[in-house]
């Protein structure tokens, strides 16, 4: 009789066990992505993009410090807004700029290239909606579709890997605009504060990554672009 209620306990104990792996997998397979918010504004097959230019990226600060929320300059979005530190854009963008180059697709024009471009269009172009610059700036650079982004958040962890009174806090907006229409044609955003695996489970794909650890700002950003380049048009 012992034997036998010790076969069902170590049933029932792996069981469990296969059971609690199998959910953590799932888990942190739908917490992959945990932040990051794509949408597609075109039809399968109708992208017509191969050549891409990038802007420089931007902050996007408010005068009022109290001011929580800002709207995208270029989609209308309302996005959370905190501290911006030094300059987290151009972090930001050498991350996003390296990760899309890498992936082989397209052909990148960094901001290095455009940057001269932009600036002499846009700064003749005050009154213009966003998206007319953009088309403007990518047929002169003679590319197919031109990425903007934007920085509404970067607060840096306050504490240590292990400890923290304050973690890290990012939010931007990647956008790609097609040159032909100066149509929006996909855009990305990453919202993400981190939080400890006992405040958000569903989160625990980022955690394991992440070693367990309070990671910096930078660490974040990266996560997020990673995020957003793997739900860019053409790269599945």
């Amino acid at each position: 009789m012992r034997i036998h209620s010790k076969v069902i306990n170590r049933t029932t104990l792996f069981a469990r066990m296969t059971l609690l792996l199998c959910l953590s997998v799932f888990i942190a397979g739908c917490a992959s992505s945990r932040g990051v918010v794509t949408k597609s504004f075109y039809r399968e097959g109708d992208l017509n993009i191969k050549k891409i230019g990038i802007i420089p990226f931007q902050k996007v600060v408010s005068d009022d410090p109290s001011q929580k929320f800002m709207r995208c300059p270029l989609c209308g979005t309302i996005l959370r807004t905190c501290e911006l530190k030094n300059n987290p854009e151009v972090t930001i963008e050498e991350f996003f700029t390296n990760g899309l180059r890498s992936r082989g697709r397209y052909i990148i024009l960094s901001s290095e290239r455009t940057h001269g471009i932009y600036t002499r269009i846009s700064s003749s172009s005050f009154n213009a909606l966003p998206q007319k610059v953009f088309q403007e700036v990518g047929r002169e650079l003679d590319v197919d579709g031109i990425i903007a982004g934007y920085v509404f958040c970067y607060r840096e962890r306050k504490g240590y890997p292990w400890s923290v009174e304050k973690p890290a806090s990012v939010t931007f907006s990647v956008h790609l605009v097609r040159v032909d229409d100066g149509a929006l044609v996909w855009r990305g955003t990453f919202d993400k504060t981190q939080r400890s695996l006992m405040e958000d489970l569903l989160d625990i794909g980022s955690f394991i990554r992440q070693g367990g650890k309070w990671v910096t700002a930078q660490k974040l950003s990266e996560e997020g672009v990673e995020g957003i380049i793997e739900t860019f048009p053409g790269l599945d």
